[in-house]
This record gives structure tokens, C-alpha cells and sequence, in this order.
């Protein structure tokens, strides 16, 4: 069971680093492009009505 926990982790937090690399913060200017929905500071700068939802229960959302 420790196991499958470490995996579900991993799994987790590499779907967030692998957008983080195929979209840096450069790429939009200050406010970034993607963003976790609950790190949104602005929230006029973000399409907050619709998140993308991961199976891994991670939702992010893109800069207009």
C-alpha cells in the first residue's frame, strides 16, 4: 500500500512539472499561462469558469 501511495504522489506532481516545462511563465508575460486554481492571485487574468480537471483531482487554469 506504501507503494501505490509513493506512485499516486509521483504521478501527481509530475503532470504539474510537465506543464510548468512545456509552458514556462515567460511564455505569457508576468502572470504566467497556466496556473494552479487555487494559486490564482488575478483572477481576470485566468478562464477560472472553466478549469482543466486531471483525474489526479488537479485543476488548472489558462491565462486569456
Amino acid at each position: 500500500m506504501q507503494k501505490f501511495k509513493q506512485f499516486s504522489l509521483a504521478q501527481r506532481y509530475q503532470i504539474e512539472i510537465l506543464l510548468q516545462k512545456a509552458f514556462p511563465d515567460e511564455v505569457q508575460g508576468s502572470k504566467g499561462f497556466i496556473r494552479k486554481e487555487a494559486e490564482v492571485k488575478t483572477p481576470k487574468h485566468f478562464n477560472i469558469r472553466e478549469p482543466l480537471k486531471f483525474k489526479n483531482g488537479a485543476h488548472v487554469v489558462v491565462s486569456n
